[in-house]
């Protein structure tokens, strides 16, 4: 393989990288991150900055699945709290 092919292999799993990190703040609902104390609209406005920041975006999609990902996604695993509007009962 050459350094050219190795390079966009690199890229090619940059960029899937960061479409797994705008799905994932896209499909978490509100009070997941609300539960989680994480900012959804912090988080979407950097991810989507990181598709034009080659080496830093790739730096904050890692940073987002390895730090805020894993408390969202525990917080929507136990689910909606009591009282939230449209989910439980009061």
């Amino acid at each position: 393989m050459d350094v050219w092919t190795g390079w966009m292999l690199l890229e090619l799993a940059a960029f899937l990288l960061k479409v797994w990190a705008l799905v994932s703040v896209l499909r978490f609902p509100a009070w997941a991150w609300s539960q989680a104390g994480r900012s959804r609209g912090l988080w979407l406005v950097l991810i989507l900055l990181s598709f034009f920041l080659p080496f830093i975006g790739l730096v904050i999609a890692l940073t987002f699945l390895l730090f805020p990902w894993p408390a969202v996604r525990r917080m929507r695993a136990l689910g909606a709290p009591v009282g939230f509007p449209g989910q439980g009962r009061i």
